[in-house]
């Protein structure tokens, strides 16, 4: 991620004289405006970026922008799938998965099998992004007796399969182009099947396997070749010029489209890399100002801000596209941040919104002394209007073991398992529930749960009623809409919620799809009362998930809330079994909630968070806060895997 000490690129108009221009252009790498005016990269004018001004906060929001859309309109995009998760309705997402299907030249085979994939993809199961709608549906395809398969060749196409080879031959003993160019417009008319792929791979060309190809992945995409090497190792293995057997049609689209979110990808688009350092490079590899600028307005959209000139951001591109330069992902955020006016100040402290709530000191931010890992969490938290408070973490190395040891056991503790059969107890659950070796399994687990435990008690002691608890490595998700988009949502919380979560993870890997259940449509962002996975029996399961990376909570709920301690596992899994798993208060004869979690939690969501979060970490989160895993790894060793 971006390092402060980093000379960020700005762009400045100069008045010179003209004679001098083609020499500054040359030094200096300017590139002119619409007006007639220059920029100029590592300058710093205040007074310049002003003037050019060519993203700013964005005024209408992400939901104006793409507000819920039909299925069968809907644009086969991110905005477009996302416009359609919004509607929550499997009927409108099945029209755009077939209306993708048929742009994919597949067809279904079982109606059954794609009914059971739609929810899914739509919100009622869960929902996902479209690039990894599309991954999905060429990997079904892949599969043998898939229920998604190719559509039947042209019968004229059948007809003229062995043209191919003919003209092919003619063209290697005569070397003629016109049957150079035939061949070519065959191929360009080939179906995107394993019939049109078996006709090119019978000429065991690579070159003519390579421009197969290439519409194989206009389509599909459209992504584009990043790698020329890695692009042509793969053709290779497919063309059948090594003298191979010939491949799957299915495999080779598999393949390539996994191709864009590897770790070093080899094909890239700007909608649809991940907004990570390779990501920028591969998409700097294609030297293509179009996707660059797909790229820098996602980058904007991230920030929560949006492109007001086209003119002005076309003549900063280049000099990120890798046509006039290539910089870094970390120099195009700190500019766009800057420009937004996103970028805090020594002299300008701005509390937003969330401050309303909870007071100017009311935001904890769990730190560890001497620790500097915060300090890019701070600048991110500032742009969006929030001003962290130090709440200083427990110290894993030099806090006494039994002060530990009461806020969690170690799982080695003989005691541990007595400590726990009582916790089971207080929640009426079955022996076994809080683990089989129950308790923290290093004294870094135990010092996070002591510093949660910690920031409650001094919440207890504030005068406001709210208190926000975050950890030290949180960033907002969209800081140029943030603070709006809180106020607004903040109004629709309801007066029955005493633990408000503004960021959690989710493991989909182990359980499937998670359902989020939206209560209140809060324009940027929503609420969400309930989430809950279904098991191979359809029975729905309530699901909380697990991180405690930003909550806000009522006074009045903390003495509850302190009740869960001594913790029997790490904090985020303490909440999720101690608290919001454990049964429902009974205030009457009746209550509609089995579980104390439904009762008193409600959680704040970006509706594009899923897509997002994967910009940060490789595991999936919600909410409206995100843990950034790029640089700053998470203190518990185990999240910093990829599962």
């Amino acid at each position: 991620m971006m390092n402060a000490a980093l000379l960020m690129p700005c762009w400045c108009l100069l008045a010179t004289p003209a004679e001098a221009l083609s020499t500054l252009i040359l030094n200096k790498h300017l590139s002119p405006t619409n007006d007639g005016s220059f920029l100029q990269v590592g300058s710093g004018s205040t007074a310049t970026k002003a003037r050019l001004k060519w993203v700013e906060r964005s005024s209408s929001t992400w939901s104006d922008s793409a507000p819920p859309v039909l299925g069968s309109i809907a644009p086969l995009n991110e905005d477009g799938y996302l416009s359609v998760v919004k509607l929550g309705m499997n009927s409108e997402m099945e029209v755009f998965i077939r209306r993708l299907v048929n742009k994919l030249n597949l067809d279904t085979r079982d109606e059954g099998a794609m009914g059971g994939l739609v929810p899914h993809f739509s919100g009622m199961r869960g929902s996902s992004t479209y690039f990894l709608l599309v991954q999905e549906l060429v990997s079904i395809a892949a599969q043998e007796n898939t229920w998604l398969v190719e559509k039947s060749s042209p019968v004229d196409f059948r007809s003229v399969r062995k043209q191919f080879y003919d003209v092919f031959m003619q063209f290697e003993v005569s070397h003629q182009s016109k049957y150079k160019t035939e061949l070519n417009a065959m191929i360009d008319k080939a179906p995107l099947n394993q019939d049109g792929y078996e006709a090119v791979a019978r000429l065991n060309s690579d070159s003519h396997m390579g421009r197969y190809v290439r519409r194989v992945l206009t389509e599909m995409g459209p992504f584009y070749i990043a790698d020329e090497g890695r692009f042509l190792g793969t053709i290779k293995f497919y063309s059948g010029s090594k003298g191979g057997a010939v491949q799957s049609f299915a495999r080779l689209r598999f393949e390539a489209i996994g191709g864009v979110r590897d770790f070093e990808p080899w094909l890239a688009s700007g909608e649809s890399v991940l907004l990570n350092e390779n990501g920028y490079k591969a998409v700097a590899a294609l030297k293509n100002d179009t996707e660059m600028a797909t790229l820098v307005r996602r980058v904007a959209h991230h920030y929560g801000c949006s492109v007001v000139d086209d003119g002005g951001m076309m003549g900063v591109v280049p000099h990120y596209s890798g046509r006039i330069s290539v910089q870094s992902l970390a120099l195009l955020e700190q500019e766009v941040r800057d420009i937004c006016g996103l970028t805090a100040t020594a002299t300008h402290v701005h509390y937003g919104n969330i401050h309303d709530v909870v007071g100017k000191d009311g935001v904890l931010q769990i730190r560890l002394p001497g620790s500097a890992r915060y300090k890019y969490s701070a600048e991110e938290l500032q742009s969006a209007g929030i001003v962290a408070t130090k709440f200083s973490a427990t110290n894993a190395s030099t806090t006494p073991s039994l002060v530990l040891a009461s806020t969690c056991p170690l799982h080695s503790d003989p005691d541990a398992a007595k400590i726990c059969a009582q916790k089971e107890d207080e929640i009426q659950a079955p022996r076994g529930t809080l683990g089989e070796e129950p308790g923290c399994k290093t004294k870094v687990e135990q010092a996070i749960a002591d510093s949660h435990r910690g920031a409650l008690l001094a919440a207890l002691k504030r005068q406001d009623e709210w208190t926000a608890i975050i950890e030290d490595d949180v960033v907002p998700l969209h800081p140029g809409f943030f603070d709006a988009s809180f106020k607004e949502a903040w109004k629709k919380v309801p007066k029955t919620a005493k633990l408000v979560r503004l960021s959690w993870c989710s493991f989909e890997k182990d359980l499937g799809s998670i359902a989020k259940r939206t209560s209140e449509n809060a324009g940027n962002f929503r609420l969400i009362n309930t989430m809950d996975w279904e098991d191979e029996q359809g029975k729905s399961h309530y699901y909380t998930g697990g991180c405690t990376t930003g909550y806000i909570v009522h006074k009045s709920f903390v003495p509850e809330l302190l009740g869960i301690f001594p913790c029997c596992c790490p904090m985020d899994c303490c909440m999720e079994r101690q608290l919001f798993y454990a049964p429902a208060l009974k205030h009457g004869p009746k209550t509609e909630f089995g579980f104390r979690g439904e009762q008193i939690m409600v959680n704040l969501d970006a509706w594009d968070s899923r897509e997002e979060s994967f910009n940060y970490t490789s595991f999936n989160q919600g909410g409206i806060l995100v843990q950034d895993n790029r640089d700053l790894t998470s203190l518990r060793p185990a999240w910093n895997t990829e599962d």
